[in-house]
């Protein structure tokens, strides 16, 4: 099967990156062909006021991947599905771990969708553990 994963991966720190790289590693050892997409930045500098989103270890988890979505930049959005396209994928898997992805992975999905591509969303956090009030709303416009 021909697979696009959609999430975080190096150089982006964190147990989603982690979880992304190893699920792509597993599917290919599985026999599958699968692509990984990921970020030209995950979040927006403000949102890490000091910190950094990279992972900083010395022996990375690495797979080959494009960097082609923005979160801020929504002609990103339509570049990504016309890459997606390109490829002709049986489907499309995105990682859902945050709301804040959720107009980039909803416009994505719904493109892809009236493309006739399969997409899927493999959940770690339908919402936030601190909710926000709108994050319902986020999630249920992305998920539907």
């Amino acid at each position: 099967m021909k697979i696009v994963l959609v999430g975080p991966v190096y150089p982006y720190r964190g147990g989603i990156a982690h979880y992304t790289t190893m699920l792509a590693k597993t599917l290919q050892d599985a026999g599958h062909d699968v692509k990984v997409i990921s970020f030209k930045r995950q979040y927006p500098k403000w949102l890490y006021p000091g910190q950094s989103d990279r992972d900083p270890s010395g022996e990375p988890l690495t797979v080959p991947a494009s960097y082609p979505l923005d979160p801020l930049y929504p002609w990103t959005w339509t570049r990504t599905v016309s890459s997606i396209c390109r490829d002709k994928p049986d489907m499309v898997l995105f990682q859902w771990w945050t709301t804040f992805w959720a107009p980039a992975f909803a416009v994505v999905a719904a493109m892809l969708k009236r493309r006739r591509i399969r997409v899927g969303f493999l959940i770690h956090n339908v919402i936030p553990h601190e909710a926000r009030p709108w994050d319902k709303i986020l999630a249920k416009m992305a998920l539907s």
